[in-house]
């Protein structure tokens, strides 16, 4: 549109799991491309970009059993771009709520399959339109 090491650890299911900092292997597994970032913002700019890519890609998300982190998964030609096939994510970025700070996100994660089309550089390019500035700069 990535892997490297987490801190923290993971415990409990897709019914009450709880975060400490790690994205847990299954989740972060998704592409075989990434790396981890530190893009801050506030809570409602981090919402309002989740709201927009569903709106205008037809992106999905994916909160993996806690409200404090988001996966947005994108897709090549937005919502319609197939009609009868299943569509299939390019790239992904990862979204940690109340982070740094209760009033603020992070997005902490990037990831791509090249194979598929997706790019380090993609994924930047969609969080900066999404965000309606510079924010992966």
């Amino acid at each position: 549109m990535v892997a490297s090491s987490f801190a923290g650890s993971w415990a409990g299911d897709s019914s009450g799991g709880r975060w400490s900092g790690h994205i847990p292997e299954a989740v972060a597994g998704d592409f075989p491309d990434g790396r981890n970032v530190e893009f801050v913002l506030s809570t409602r700019q981090a919402r309002t970009m989740v709201e927009k890519a569903l709106r205008e890609w037809g992106a999905d998300r994916d909160d993996p059993s806690t409200i404090r982190h988001t996966i947005v998964r994108l897709y090549m030609g937005g919502r319609n771009a197939t009609t009868n096939r299943r569509r299939v994510p390019v790239g992904s970025f990862h979204i940690r709520w109340n982070s740094p700070t209760g009033d603020q996100a992070t997005i902490d994660r990037l990831e791509w399959d090249p194979a598929l089309g997706g790019s380090d550089e993609e994924v930047c390019q969609v969080i900066d339109s999404l965000a309606g500035w510079h924010l992966s700069r």
